[in-house]
């Protein structure tokens, strides 16, 4: 295989690869790239000395841009179960996901990502924020703006979606 044809045929196992990790969150991509190799594996110190085979540039332009996911397909992929948990999700996904990173929320982003999210309207925003807060997801970052606590992290990070009872009864 000349060396152009095997830059081509890489490129060709990244757009698999992207494709099939395009709509995860970035933290599940980091996990599953890295079981990836060390299933294979790989490390750092494995890479071949000296500069890599670069494709060329045409190939380079037939690579499509990998897409962030909207809240929708984020809300879709993680299941939230009550407003607590979407208003976690909706912090979570500003914070590490949006391509407009945001590290507070207000009454404003709860009304617009639910909405968006297809996420039934809380009555009152502010009170959906302080219901999180007191559940220990979101925390205090300034006068009506909350941010993400650990436990709301690791919430939307490991534990959504939660797995079904049936699913919880075979394991």
């Amino acid at each position: 295989m000349t060396e152009k044809n095997q830059a081509l045929d890489d490129l060709e196992t990244v757009k698999t690869i992207v494709s099939a990790l395009g709509t995860l969150s970035n933290e599940r991509q980091r996990r599953i790239l890295r079981m990836a190799a060390q299933l294979l594996g790989l490390d750092d110190s494995s890479a071949p000395p000296g500069k890599p085979t670069e494709p060329p540039p045409e190939a380079i332009r037939t690579v499509e841009t990998k897409r962030l996911p909207d809240i929708r397909a984020f809300v879709a992929e993680k299941r939230p179960k009550s407003a607590n948990q979407m208003a976690a999700v909706v912090a979570y996904y500003l914070a590490n996901v949006a391509e407009e990173k945001k590290s507070a929320i207000g009454s404003a982003e709860i009304d617009k990502y639910f909405k968006q999210g297809a996420y039934p309207l809380p009555k009152q925003a502010r009170v959906t924020l302080s219901n999180a807060k007191a559940a220990g997801l979101l925390e205090q970052a300034g006068h009506g703006s909350y941010k993400l606590t650990s436990h709301g992290h690791n919430l939307v990070a490991h534990d959504l979606p939660e797995r079904e009872s049936t699913e919880r009864k075979n394991q």
